[in-house]
C-alpha cells in the first residue's frame, strides 16, 4: 500500500510541475510516463523534470503567450528582439508573467513610453509639472524590480510622494535598453413533380425522379413516410458515429437505392467505420477524452493504436465503452513502460530514452498475449545482442577480474575475454554472465 501511495504522490508531483509551468498546455503522455518512471526508479529527480520542461518547445510557446499578454496589458508594441532577450534571461528557470513584465520594463520601448506616462501622471496627481528625470526613473525602476507593479500601484505611489526619497538615475535604466441539382421543369412528368413537391414540400431530386416516377404506385404520402424514417435513422447513425449530420440530398444521392435492401442498416456501420469522417471524429474524441480523464495529451501512435481497437469493435463516438478502453490503455501503457524501464536498467544499466520507449511499447503491444514474463525475456535477449551491451560486458569483465585476481585487467586481456564472451551471447543470461566470465579468467 505504501508503494502505491508513493507512486500516486510522485505522479501528482509531476502533474503539479506540468500545471505550474505550462498552465492549460499539456505534455504528451509518454513524456510524462517516462519521467514518472525515471523519478520512481531514482534515475532522475523532480528538479531534473522541471529543467527538461524549460527546454521543451511547449514551454517556449507558453512563455511567448505570457510575454504577449504582458505587452498587450502594458500597451507596448513588441518585437522579436525583446522576446529573444527575455528568453535568453530565463532559460533554465521559470519565465512567469511577472518576470516578463520586469524584463519588458527594462526595454528602451517601455522606458520611452512610460517615461511620458509617468510624467503625465505626476503632473495630474500632484497638480504640477515640477518633477525631475530622477523622479521618473524611480517609478520606472519599480516596474522592472517589483512583480505585479502596475498603473494603479504607480498612481498610489505618486499620491503618497514615494519618489521624494529616491536617487536612481534614469540613465542607469536606459542602459538596460524588444451546392443539389434540382430537376429542370422541361418535358418531365409535371403532374408527378407537382404531386411530389406538394407532399414533400420541396423540389424533387434527379435520383428520386428516376426511382419513383412511372415506377412506383404514386402514393406519395407512403413514400414520404418511408423516406423520412430511413433518412432519420441513417442521419442518427451518422451523427452517433461521426458527430456530423448528413443532408437530405446526401442521403438521396448516396443511399436512395441501397436503403431498400433489407440488410442495408446492418451493413451501413461497416461502411461508416471505414470512412474518413469516422476516423477523424473518433481520433479527435479519443484524444480529447484522454486529456480530460488523465490531464495529459495522447501521442499520435497511441491514438492510432487505440483507434484500431475501437474501430474493430465498431464503437460509436458517444459509447461509454470509450472510457473503459482509454482507462485500460493508460493502465496497459504504464505497465509496459515500467517493464521496459526495468529491463533497460537491468541489462544496459541506464533508463530507456523516449525513442526506446516508443519502439518497445509497440513491441510489447503487438505481443501482449504472450505475457509480460515472456516479453521481458525476449527484450533481455534483444538488448544483450546490441553493441551497447558490449560496454556492459566489459564492465563486468573488469569487475570479475578485479574480484578474482585482486588487480586491474590489462586492455589486451580484457578484449580477448570480451570476444570469447560475445560468441557465447546466445547462451548468456544476466544470471549466469558473471560465472561465464569467471570461467574464462584462468
Amino acid at each position: 500500500m505504501s508503494v502505491a501511495l508513493s507512486d500516486t504522490y510522485m505522479s501528482e508531483s509531476v502533474q503539479q510541475v506540468v500545471h505550474e509551468l505550462l498552465g492549460h498546455r499539456k505534455l504528451d503522455a509518454k513524456t510524462v510516463q517516462y519521467w514518472e518512471q525515471c523519478i520512481s526508479n531514482k534515475v532522475s529527480t523532480l528538479e531534473d523534470f522541471r529543467s527538461s520542461i524549460y527546454l521543451n518547445p511547449v514551454y517556449k510557446e507558453v512563455v511567448l503567450e505570457n510575454f504577449n499578454k504582458v505587452l498587450t496589458s502594458l500597451g507596448i508594441e513588441g518585437n522579436a528582439r525583446m522576446f529573444d532577450d527575455f528568453q535568453a534571461q530565463f532559460i533554465g528557470r521559470d519565465a512567469t508573467i511577472e518576470n516578463a513584465q520586469m524584463c519588458i520594463a527594462r526595454s528602451s520601448e517601455f522606458i520611452i513610453k512610460y517615461s511620458q506616462i509617468i510624467g503625465d501622471m505626476m503632473t495630474y496627481e500632484l497638480g504640477t509639472p515640477d518633477h525631475t528625470d530622477t523622479d521618473v526613473s524611480f517609478y520606472l525602476s519599480k516596474f522592472n524590480t517589483m512583480p505585479g507593479y502596475n498603473i494603479t500601484s504607480l498612481a498610489n505611489d505618486i499620491q503618497s510622494n514615494a519618489h521624494v526619497t529616491t536617487d536612481v538615475p534614469i540613465r542607469q535604466l536606459q542602459q538596460v535598453v524588444q451546392k443539389a441539382v434540382m430537376i429542370p421543369e422541361r418535358s418531365w412528368d409535371k403532374d408527378s413533380l407537382d404531386a411530389f413537391e406538394n407532399v414533400f414540400q420541396r423540389a424533387m431530386y434527379v435520383q428520386e425522379y428516376f426511382k419513383y416516377v412511372g415506377v412506383c404506385s404514386g402514393d406519395w404520402n407512403a413514400i414520404l413516410a418511408k423516406h423520412t424514417t430511413s433518412y432519420n435513422r441513417l442521419r442518427e447513425i451518422f451523427e452517433t458515429f461521426t458527430g456530423k449530420t448528413i443532408s437530405e440530398y446526401y442521403f438521396v444521392n448516396k443511399f436512395l437505392d441501397g436503403v431498400d435492401d433489407i440488410t442495408f442498416f446492418d451493413n451501413i456501420v461497416d461502411t461508416i467505420v471505414e470512412s474518413p469522417d469516422y476516423t477523424t471524429s473518433m481520433k479527435r474524441i479519443l484524444a480529447e477524452k484522454y486529456k480530460t480523464m488523465f490531464d495529459m495529451n495522447l501521442e499520435e501512435s497511441d491514438i492510432d493504436y487505440v483507434f484500431q481497437i475501437v474501430k474493430n469493435q465498431k464503437i460509436d463516438i458517444v459509447n461509454e465503452k470509450l472510457t473503459d478502453i482509454l482507462t485500460q490503455l493508460k493502465v496497459e501503457t504504464d505497465e509496459v513502460v515500467s517493464h521496459v524501464f526495468k529491463q533497460f536498467l537491468k541489462i544496459l544499466e541506464r533508463p530507456p530514452d523516449l525513442y526506446d520507449i516508443e519502439q518497445y511499447i509497440r513491441y510489447y503491444r503487438d505481443r501482449l498475449s504472450e505475457g509480460y514474463d515472456a516479453l521481458d525475456g525476449k527484450l533481455e535477449r534483444i538488448l544483450m545482442h546490441t553493441l551497447e551491451f558490449h560496454d556492459i560486458i566489459k564492465k563486468k569483465i573488469k569487475s570479475v577480474y578485479s574480484t578474482k585476481k585482486g588487480k586491474d585487467i590489462l586492455p589486451s586481456m580484457m578484449f580477448d575475454v570480451l570476444n570469447r564472451v560475445i560468441v557465447k551471447v546466445d547462451k548468456l543470461t544476466m544470471t549466469n554472465i558473471n560465472d561465464v566470465i569467471s570461467d574464462l579468467l584462468v
